[in-house]
């Protein structure tokens, strides 16, 4: 009885294990990693080995490597979690169900890691590899840098960062890779530093040029085409106008902008919109901006009121028929400091675009800077400000529009008059004054 028990339980293992061989090697082999062959739990292999869990003896939590949850017993197969359990970066490990569900419960100590149940947060060991791996990033071994993959969830990202699809081309690797970048490049606006919604910048992968970018006809996306995607002409490669241009017409003719202030500190300069403006709908329509290195745009010459530093509450007697998008004591004197200015478009839809990069504070640290961009808008003669990454410290500044001394209109919620801060309109704000009686 003996003999024949051994010599059936012989022949069973050889049965067994050329059905995993079998397996493993047709069409619906349990698993498409590719790796030296491992053994099985229950037929000489230890925990770690590849494709452990990989037979009729089912893992326990904290065994692997495994590639379904029909491989656990009452566990759950975990994703590239193979490191927090001192394993390589592609392998599964069984481990509780709460340590799956992408939430800190129980004891974990990070979104499922940490605690008696799952695993080490942030291993050393097992983190091998380099970005533009498959899977190089994975829960267990966070991306932290930007323009790092492959990613396949957020989960896999480090903090601030996020798994975005099938941009991989835009970083060194096959464009059907996940790439981690900044959680502005996938929140559906432009914003921080985006030339585009979701794209451009340092984080995000480049903008492409509009479809028909090139062919001459301003289209939806584009603000001038010139019949090219060259740039440095004032039309750049994507059809966008370049600052310090204007571009009218279609196929656009773009020009150098000059503009040169009466002085750095308390100067003005008068630029022109290319198309007439009424903002006040009292008032004539106008083609000059007259703009002041102290946060307003005057809509006809002001004489000395136009470079008043003082922000005083509106409504003032120093000027009148202008825009304060911040009017404070400010100064293009900076080494970064700069002012560009651009008309884009064609009728009746045109743009005049003014744009104040690093425009800092009299008298502050070099730090504090006012960053915006001023449109005028052809027809709708309405005016939006968007605010990019202020860094001005003391509260000051006024926020409105003037038609006439005391006759002033604030945007509510955008009461702060005269003391405006940074806290009133944070990076990405945007402000639209619409057409005033």
């Amino acid at each position: 009885m003996g003999t024949r028990s051994t010599a059936i339980a012989t022949l069973t293992a050889a049965i067994v294990g050329s059905m995993l061989i079998s397996c493993n090697g047709s069409e619906d082999a349990w698993t498409n990693e590719v790796s030296v062959e491992g053994l099985r739990k229950g037929f000489g292999g230890t925990n770690g080995d590849f494709d452990y869990c990989d037979g009729p003896n089912l893992c326990t939590a904290g065994e692997g490597d495994c590639d379904s949850n029909a491989e656990c017993t009452n566990a759950l197969c975990g994703r590239d979690n193979g490191p927090a359990f001192g394993m390589p970066r592609d392998w599964d490990v069984c481990v509780a169900a709460h340590c799956t569900n992408q939430v800190i419960d129980v004891d974990e100590e990070d979104v499922d890691c940490g605690g008696a149940d799952c695993g080490q947060c942030n291993p050393v060991a097992g983190c091998s590899g380099v970005s533009g791996d498959a899977d190089f990033c994975s829960h267990a071994c966070r991306c932290t840098v930007n323009g790092s993959g492959d990613c396949d969830s957020d989960l896999d990202c480090g903090p601030g960062l996020v798994c975005k699809a099938n941009i991989g081309d835009s970083f060194g690797m096959p464009s059907n890779y996940d790439v981690c970048v900044a959680a502005h490049c996938r929140d559906g606006v432009t914003n921080a530093d985006e030339t585009g919604r979701d794209c451009g910048g340092a984080s995000c992968e480049p903008c492409p040029p509009p479809p028909n970018c090139g062919n001459g006809s301003i289209e939806p996306a584009e603000t001038c085409d010139d019949g090219n995607t060259a740039a440095g002409d004032g039309c750049d490669n994507t059809c966008m106008v370049e600052g310090g241009f204007s571009c009218l017409g279609m196929p656009s003719v773009c020009a150098a902008n000059a503009v040169v202030f009466g002085s750095c500190d308390d100067g003005s300069v008068n630029v022109t919109t290319g198309f007439p403006f009424r903002f006040f709908a009292s008032k004539p329509t106008f083609n000059q901006l007259y703009v002041s290195t102290n946060g307003r745009v005057f809509f006809s010459s002001q004489g000395a009121a136009m470079s008043d530093p003082a922000n005083t509450a509106l409504p003032t007697v120093s000027g009148n028929n202008f825009l304060g998008w911040w009017w404070d004591d400010f100064s293009l004197c900076g080494a970064d400091a700069a002012f560009s200015y651009s008309v884009s478009g064609s009728s009746p839809d045109r743009v005049a675009r003014l744009v104040f990069a690093d425009l800092g504070r009299s008298g502050g640290a070099p730090a504090e800077v006012a960053q915006a961009e001023l449109r005028f808008v052809e027809t709708a003669n309405n005016i939006e400000v968007d605010y990019g990454a202020n860094s001005i410290s003391v509260l000051s500044g006024s926020l409105g529009v003037e038609n006439a001394p005391g006759a002033a209109t604030l945007n509510d919620p955008f009461m702060c008059n005269p003391s405006c801060s940074i806290a009133n309109w944070p990076a990405g704000t945007t402000v639209i004054f619409p057409q005033q009686p």
